[in-house]
């Protein structure tokens, strides 16, 4: 009997994001403040067949989009590999021989076997720094959870950790908070409270992509040049206490930890950066000065505040009004432009 189980694939927005610190093979330390927004993909899944005696689960990827790919490189691939691989299983995109799947003979050489398809509905563009795919990997293990897990609270932790395994945003995307301070390589989150006021926001994506890999390789090569930035040093200069409680937190061992993130969420509060728009990426690489065009652009489309969303290449505008947003997106004329609420 095949089952069938759908979820929506939140999008972000980091409103203050800064890198502080290098580790080994090029990655680096984090410190951002991201939201959900109501912009998202929507991740169905489909199981059918024997998942409890099966030895390996079959994968099948669909999507909408042509910009993602479809098998073992595609991160919903990633997520229920990790899923399977702690219970014993393996995971192949290899396709089907048969619908054969009663135990005792016909399909995959008359072992049991067990199905998954996968189908993205992709909404958040591509390459845009949104958390698109994070979003439908976290998606992904969420389903997975409710199909075949306990759903304790020693399993979401668990899953949490295969997420950050796989990609810095998806803790963030898997849990439940609406908005977290998030540390190390993003696999340390906490919650935090944000105003109740109702936000809306018009984003763009120019006519360029930004590859997360250049953009931190960017940033390296200009490390120096970044940290005599005004607006980059006033950034620093204001969360130097936050980032000393994420060091904390990124070194303390597993008993200390709960109470260190309720710390950096209360110090992260307090020095009130979760209210700024900061985003070191900004001042970073070729695209800098094109970034700062669509910023200027948003305010003078009359957005309150403007920023960059992860590594880019998507901007952000926030307005008070659902209102104020739509009228500000038939203005812009970009490649892509749409409106979402915070959530």
């Amino acid at each position: 009997m095949k089952q069938a189980y759908t979820d929506s694939a939140y999008a972000k927005i980091n409103t203050y994001l800064d890198i502080t610190g290098d580790l080994a093979y090029g990655n680096h330390t984090l410190l951002t403040v991201m939201r959900k927004i109501d912009l998202c993909d929507t991740v169905s899944m489909s199981a059918e067949g024997d998942f409890y005696n099966a030895e390996t689960v079959f994968v099948n990827i669909t999507t909408d989009s042509d910009d993602i790919p479809l098998g073992s490189d595609n991160i919903v691939f990633k997520m229920t590999e990790h899923f399977f691989s702690v219970r014993g299983k393996a995971v192949s995109t290899e396709k089907r021989r048969s619908r054969t799947y009663n135990g005792g003979g016909g399909g995959d050489n008359g072992a049991k076997s067990a199905y998954l398809t996968y189908d993205i509905k992709k909404r958040i563009p591509v390459r845009g720094g949104l958390g698109g795919s994070s979003a439908d990997g976290a998606s992904a293990l969420r389903l997975l959870q409710l199909a075949f897990g306990d759903e304790s609270t020693a399993e979401t932790a668990e899953l949490a950790r295969i997420a950050g395994e796989v990609s810095a945003d998806a803790p963030f995307l898997f849990g439940g908070a609406a908005a977290s301070v998030c540390a190390g390589k993003g696999e340390l989150t906490a919650p935090l409270t944000v105003s109740s006021e109702e936000l809306y926001l018009v984003i763009v994506q120019p006519d360029f992509a930004q590859d997360t890999a250049a953009a931190y390789h960017a940033y390296d090569a200009g490390k120096a040049q970044i940290t005599q930035v005004e607006a980059v040093m006033a950034a620093r200069a204001k969360a130097a206490e936050v980032v000393a409680v994420a060091h904390d937190c990124e070194v303390c061992d597993d008993t200390a930890r709960a109470a260190k993130l309720a710390t950096l969420a209360d110090i992260t509060a307090a020095a009130g950066i979760a209210e700024d728009t900061f985003n070191v990426f900004e001042y970073v690489g070729d695209n800098a000065g094109r970034i700062a065009e669509v910023k200027a652009a948003l305010r003078n489309a009359g957005a309150t505040a403007a920023g960059l969303t992860g590594s880019g290449s998507c901007v952000y505008g926030v307005f008070a009004a659902r209102e104020l947003a739509d009228d500000a997106a038939e203005k812009l004329d970009y490649p892509f432009v749409t409106t979402a609420r915070v959530l």
